[in-house]
């Protein structure tokens, strides 16, 4: 969930960014311009990160107010770049008020505020939760010891994080996910029957598993 929010972070700011680089134009007072592209690569951002919002919304009950609240507010920033009109004589660029585009910025500072709330309310429920017990072993999961955690690092499919939780690495009493975890260094690789080991997917699991343990620290020994 938090690197899905770190996503839809970076959507934003890359919109906000744009908007406030638009520069004045020459010919019409508190107008400024922007091409038919950078409108178009607004457009793109917002439509990505409300179809992420949705996706979000389906697996996190706890976050459905404040999700609420980014993609309306989103939502009115998609529909306002929508309805900017061309500019007269130059076709490739379209007008916006420089009051339109200060309430554009405020709508994605807001949206903006909701990741925040999103990131505390997350935080909380974490700090509350009991680790959920394994699939295999039923012994409690910890986050940064999680396969399907580590697997949505890997491919972003947000169904996983409704996955079972299942240990990656072996703990005592439980093998973990050797087809997965044999790419980790240290361990050793799944001598199943059927089992294989791919080089080229060493680096893709390592660097997920690396970004795993930085957004869930395990504890210090």
């Amino acid at each position: 969930m938090r690197d899905s929010l770190d996503t839809l972070a970076t959507h934003v700011r890359m919109v906000r960014k744009a908007i406030q680089n638009l520069r004045p134009s020459e010919e019409k007072n508190e107008m400024v311009l922007l091409t038919k592209e950078t409108q178009n690569g607004l457009l793109a951002h917002l439509a990505d990160a409300l179809a992420l919002t949705e996706d979000m919304r389906k697996v996190s009950a706890s976050s459905e107010e404040p999700l609420a609240e980014f993609a309306l507010c989103l939502g009115r920033v998609q529909r306002k770049i929508q309805k900017l009109r061309v500019s007269q004589g130059r076709e490739d660029m379209v007008l916006l008020t420089e009051a339109s585009r200060d309430a554009l910025l405020a709508h994605l500072e807001q949206a903006m505020e909701s990741v925040d709330e999103i990131k505390r309310v997350i935080e909380d429920a974490e700090a509350e939760q009991v680790e959920p017990p394994c699939d295999k072993c039923g012994g409690p999961v910890p986050p940064w010891n999680d396969a399907a955690r580590v697997a949505f690092q890997v491919s972003d499919r947000i169904e996983l994080l409704r996955a079972e939780p299942r240990h990656f690495l072996p703990v005592e009493g439980c093998e973990g996910s050797p087809s997965r975890a044999q790419y980790i260094e240290g361990q050793p690789r799944d001598d199943r029957r059927g089992a294989s080991y791919d080089e080229s997917e060493e680096a893709v699991w390592r660097a997920a598993y690396d970004r795993l343990l930085e957004l869930y620290p395990p504890p210090r020994a």
